[in-house]
């Protein structure tokens, strides 16, 4: 995997490590998922019985693993570092990466329900973002999310996306084709940092 070979860290925040996906994660992916299954249930694709369990966590590791090998894609967990027991607080998917006259890439991100409007995920995706512009060497990063969650679209606001439009049934999210509101973020827009 070239980059990653030497070690699993990205970037290190204040508060949080950006980390791509490993076995080492499994234990805590599966504790935040299930504690927080009802909380991200309904801003994801339909979750079945065994969505939080270590399965699940194997299938997305290996889905990472092949999307990174292809450079389409990365999966990074948000790792709590002021605690000695490093809980996951989030994860967030870096896909689609296009080179050549693109230069993209989108952003997908959730938080675990114990972790909520505590600034993680404002840490954690202005980590990601730099990731994607200095290391990858993108020039446009896209995200979507649903018309009614408020706190996803105050997020991207706060860093600096800006509103692009909506697509009509862009994504099938807890088991409907549902309507998205579009924003993205060049790597030259003005962009607001944790502090």
């Amino acid at each position: 995997m070239g980059l990653f070979d030497r070690t699993r860290l990205i970037k290190r925040g204040a508060r949080v490590d950006l980390e791509i996906y490993d076995a080492s994660h499994q234990e805590r992916w599966v504790a935040v998922r299930s504690a927080s299954r009802g909380f991200v249930a309904p801003w994801e694709p339909l979750w079945d019985a065994d969505s939080h369990k270590p399965l699940a966590f194997r299938a997305r590791l290996k889905m990472h693993q092949e999307e990174w090998k292809q450079k389409r894609g990365l999966g990074l967990l948000l790792v709590l570092n002021t605690e000695q027991d490093r809980p996951i607080v989030g994860g967030i998917s870096i896909s689609n990466i296009r080179y050549g006259v693109n230069m993209s890439a989108s952003v997908g991100y959730w938080t675990g329900s114990v972790y909520i409007r505590q600034g993680y995920m404002f840490e954690g995706l202005n980590l990601a973002l730099d990731f994607c512009f200095d290391v990858l060497r993108l020039r446009r990063i896209k995200a979507a999310t649903l018309l009614n969650n408020d706190a996803s679209i105050s997020l991207l606001h706060k860093i600096g996306f800006q509103h692009e439009g909506v697509s009509r049934e862009m994504l099938c999210i807890n088991g409907r084709w549902q309507d998205h509101t579009r924003f993205a973020l060049l790597y030259s827009d003005p962009r607001t940092r944790a502090t």
